[in-house]
């Protein structure tokens, strides 16, 4: 969990270092730390000859607090082993993109996807989950039922398969 604490904080970073570069490449990136409960990193990519937009991906999340709990390595197992956790706070962290992606080696298709985390029954593989919004909406879930909804797409996070 530490682990995905760790990157998403490096993806935010990455945000704020991209957004001072952004006027000469063509790329913008956005992060939004004004929105109290709720954050949003969001890249855009601009076409500086025609002044339009070529492409866009942002993710929406919550801002969760630390679970001390977590803190003890068997608590933390017993959590985590064989489960798919949403990742944030609240409502779904939101993956929202218009042109193809692959992350981890897998195509994700332009849409909005609902993200979670999946780790192994072993421990060893932590996977970003990629959870159809319609099929979610459809059991009329929110991101706290996670683990019990059907359709996810995975791609994984540490790089191994």
């Amino acid at each position: 969990m530490k682990k995905i604490l760790l990157i998403v904080a490096v993806m935010l970073c990455a945000a704020v270092v991209l957004n001072g570069q952004n006027r000469l490449t063509g790329v913008i990136v956005e992060s939004e730390p004004a929105l109290g409960e709720r954050g949003l990193t969001r890249i855009h990519w601009w076409n500086p000859q025609k002044d339009m937009p070529v492409a866009a991906v942002s993710i929406e999340f919550g801002r969760p607090v630390w679970n001390r709990q977590l803190d003890n390595p068997a608590a933390f197992d017993q959590l985590t082993r064989g489960k798919v956790w949403r990742l944030g706070n609240d409502y779904w962290t939101t993956l929202d993109t218009n042109l193809p992606l692959t992350i981890a080696g897998r195509k994700i298709a332009v849409g909005l996807w609902y993200l979670g985390l999946d780790r192994s029954s072993d421990g060893a593989i932590w996977s970003l989950a990629f959870i159809d919004p319609v099929k979610a909406r459809s059991g009329g879930m929110d991101g706290h039922w996670v683990a019990e909804i059907e359709g996810q797409r995975r791609g994984t996070v540490n790089g191994e398969e």
